[in-house]
């Protein structure tokens, strides 16, 4: 019971940002490249480490 609570309680709060969003440990993938050529994979591959060097 004090589950849904809590999530109802979250939903709500996040409802309320100008673009809603619910926090970061709820989603387990925060950010996904997706080259659109074999030109464009090593560029983010590139991204990717600047991200995890950046602790994301």
């Amino acid at each position: 019971m004090y589950g849904r609570i809590f999530m109802a309680a979250l939903l709500e709060q996040a409802a309320r940002h100008e673009t809603p969003r619910l926090p970061t440990w709820l989603s387990p993938t925060q950010v996904r490249f997706i080259p659109v050529s074999n030109d464009h994979v090593a560029f983010c591959d590139n991204l990717v480490e600047t991200l995890a060097d950046s602790g994301i």
